[in-house]
């Protein structure tokens, strides 16, 4: 799934593909991420206050080349690359 601005979460939202986001993520309190198993890639801050659900075999890249803030979340592998 490709999201080209910030994705704000106030529900559930669950992917067993890939989540490419240009923007922002912000899960608030109540809201729920479930990440499948492959590489997803954020340009801009997580802000986790809900929760977030990972695979193990799931792997969260932030690449933006701007700056980042990690916020909240249990992360099973994670891989901070500024974009070139």
């Amino acid at each position: 799934m490709q999201v080209r601005s910030t994705l704000t979460i106030d529900g559930s939202l669950a992917t067993t593909s890939t989540l490419d986001l240009d923007g922002a993520l912000q899960v608030n309190a109540g809201g729920a991420l479930d990440l499948g198993a492959g590489t997803h890639t954020m340009a801009s801050s997580v802000t986790i206050g809900g929760s977030l659900l990972m695979q193990p075999a799931g792997l969260v890249v932030l690449d933006g080349a701007g700056q980042s803030n990690l916020s909240g979340g249990v992360y099973a592998n994670l891989t901070i690359a500024r974009a070139t």
